[in-house]
């Protein structure tokens, strides 16, 4: 009840931030100011990051009323998590505000951390997918072309290295609940030329105190001699959430590796230079869902 309680208060002081026309506003969670045309929804950044900056993404409109957009980057400094935070949102026009910045790991994990309950499972090389192995398999439909192992300049890989990689993608309510997260951990090793070993893990997570199911999780995975990419999707809704906030009837949705209505997975994949590649495609849907903002991190 108190969680619920706590909900409302924020949702309704969240409104007093949708702004009509000829206004503008200074941003001062993204620390820039912005122009606030009609439609704009601003979220607070909600934690404290270093080397921040702030972009607008123009976001796809689906049928349905979907705003889809995706981001992706590769590999930072080892006990440095990268965070890019949803600050904004506007569902008229279909564009986000995304701002970035980095933070000590162990901070970013206590800010991500989601409220059971979950499933997890964890995955390793086995005679069904022997590792290393020099001819893949053909690539899953709308699996990205860029996974390649060349990375960025300079970063070969020392023989026999051990890699590890994490990425987290969550939406968090009004409240700073995480109401739904998708968590991925992968650890590989490398000879120089190829990976010889690898293994890793998924987590689905949903806040179950507010009223949210999971509807489905899958963890497909990609092992190559180049790269161990896992990729995995889930959804999860909410048939309370918008009463809850405003009285209005209707069921909320959040979506993890999806674009434009098909399963492709958010990727984690790690390559032989020992860099890591990420990305996501992570959309909200139904009654209240400009309520939630998208938080991302990932880390060594």
């Amino acid at each position: 009840m108190a969680e619920r309680v706590k909900l409302m208060a924020a949702a309704v002081i969240l409104g007093l931030t949708m702004l009509g026309p000829g206004l503008s506003i200074t941003n001062a969670s993204a620390g820039a100011s912005v122009p606030a045309s009609s439609g704009w929804i601003y979220h607070p950044l909600g934690m404290s990051l270093s080397n921040m900056t702030t972009r607008i993404v123009q976001g796809t409109p689906a049928p349905s009323g979907v705003c889809a957009y995706s981001s992706r980057g590769t590999s930072g400094s080892l006990g440095v998590s990268y965070v890019e935070i949803e600050t904004g949102f506007n569902p008229t026009t279909c564009q986000v505000q995304l701002t970035s910045g980095t933070s000590s790991a162990s901070s970013a994990a206590t800010a991500n951390a989601a409220t059971p309950a979950d499933s997890s499972v964890t995955y390793s090389a086995n005679s069904s997918q022997p590792p290393g192995r020099s001819t893949p398999p053909p690539a899953a439909p709308g699996r990205p072309t860029n996974l390649s192992a060349s990375g960025p300049s300079g970063a070969a890989a020392a023989a026999t290295s051990n890699w590890t990689a994490y990425q987290n993608n969550h939406f968090r309510d009004p409240a700073y609940i995480v109401v739904t997260a998708q968590e991925q951990w992968i650890n590989w090793t490398t000879n120089g030329s190829c990976v010889t070993n690898w293994s890793f893990s998924n987590k689905f997570s949903w806040h179950t105190g507010t009223g949210w199911v999971k509807n489905y999780g899958y963890n497909p995975y990609f092992a190559a001699c180049s790269l161990i990419d896992t990729y995995p999707y889930s959804g999860f809704s909410n048939g309370t959430f918008c009463w809850v906030a405003f009285g209005i009837t209707g069921t909320t949705y959040n979506y993890y590796g999806q674009n434009a209505g098909s399963n492709i997975g958010d990727d984690l994949a790690g390559r032989v230079n020992g860099t890591y590649y990420w990305d996501y495609y992570d959309v909200k849907s139904g009654v209240c869902n400009t309520l939630l903002s998208h938080v991302h991190s990932d880390h060594r």
